[in-house]
């Protein structure tokens, strides 16, 4: 098969390389797109994977090419006696848990001690084909394309973060950083009944993006002063519930200045550099109750809750739209649209079609 594998750290290449190997318990799927991750591309360019070479990729869909023994499985939103097929359309859940720390067995997979993963620590889904467990996989809903399917794992991600947060409906929210994650997570936050909706970023592409799926409260925090803007239309109250997912010092200090008293902040960007929290936020937190939780990847496996059900569901009824997001491209020219991902030359979300 062809597929991009990461020789070393910087060394991807467009390849032959053998079609992976798919032993009991797991099925072979012929990859039809899959996404570029803000992470792939210091795990590309600066931090390498795991092993090498490795075949990088972890948001994906396809097609069952071939499966051992038929398991129950989910099926189009039914429990029971549904089959995984050669030939059904699929996407799955890169995580795959070792089922036996003490995590795992409180249905908390995101937390355990000895992960594999689908593009990281193992051949991932760069590829024409890739090897995944069928307890990953989950079916398409009738409608959902597979570049929507792609990114069914950041949809959950983004949803994941929201059930932090006990009620959403007639409250209101400000979101800084307005990449995929974040849209989709507004685009979630207005199907769950939050109230009004600031979303903040300091890329105007991007907030003109925001507005073209309906958002009107956007600050664009190069040319605004955030919190004096916000303070000044709650006022001064702040608002209920902030998202902060752009990962810098000075987006978490105005996060905290901008919360309301007993209000809620989701940790969900991975911070790129070392925080430093002004004294004044941080009495804010303590006078103010303020509550701060961090969010980590998703819900798929648990009998607790189905994350990457629910997301399918919304993209099925045409009320999450992820393909505005996106801009598809051959797989064969990843090297490419890295290049001008890491220029800031490509502003929508890549998706690779093998």
């Amino acid at each position: 098969m062809k597929a991009a594998v990461l020789h070393k750290v910087g060394n991807l290449r467009y390849e032959d390389f053998p079609v992976p190997y798919h032993g009991k318990g797991w099925a072979l799927i012929k990859v039809k797109a899959v996404g570029l991750c803000g992470s792939d591309i210091p795990r590309i360019f600066e931090t390498g994977t795991y092993i090498f070479p490795l075949i990088p990729g972890h948001e994906f869909s396809g097609e069952i090419v071939r499966v051992g023994r038929a398991i129950p499985c989910l099926r189009r939103g039914v429990k029971g006696n549904a089959k995984l097929r050669e030939g059904d359309r699929v996407t799955v859940f890169p995580l795959i848990p070792c089922k036996r720390c003490r995590y795992c067995k409180m249905g908390f997979f995101s937390q355990c001690k000895q992960y594999d993963y689908l593009g990281s620590r193992r051949h991932g889904a760069m590829a024409e084909y890739v090897e995944v467990p069928k307890q990953n996989i989950f079916l398409l809903p009738r409608g959902v394309s597979f570049a929507e399917a792609a990114l069914t794992e950041p949809a959950a991600v983004a949803l994941h973060a929201l059930y932090k947060l006990k009620t959403l409906r007639g409250k209101t929210m400000a979101l800084f950083g307005c990449g995929t994650i974040g849209l989709i997570l507004a685009q979630l936050a207005r199907i769950k009944g939050i109230k009004k909706i600031f979303l903040i970023d300091i890329d105007e592409a991007r907030l003109k993006k925001a507005r073209e799926i309906g958002f009107r409260h956007t600050i664009n925090s190069k040319k605004t002063n955030v919190v004096n803007s916000i303070l000044k239309i709650t006022e001064r109250e702040g608002v209920e519930i902030v998202i902060e997912g752009a990962g810098v010092s000075a987006t978490y200090n105005q996060a905290i200045a901008i919360t309301a008293k007993l209000g809620k902040i989701i940790f969900l960007g991975n911070p790129l550099e070392d925080v430093v929290l002004k004294k004044d936020f941080v009495s804010r937190i303590l006078r103010g109750e303020i509550t701060i939780q961090g969010t980590w990847n998703s819900m798929a496996l648990s009998t607790r809750k189905n994350e990457w059900k629910e997301v399918l569901g919304y993209m099925a009824k045409g009320k999450l739209k992820t393909t505005l997001l996106a801009k598809t491209f051959p797989l064969e020219e990843i090297n490419k649209v890295l290049e001008r991902v890491r220029e800031g030359g490509e502003r929508r979300k890549p998706i690779f079609l093998p």
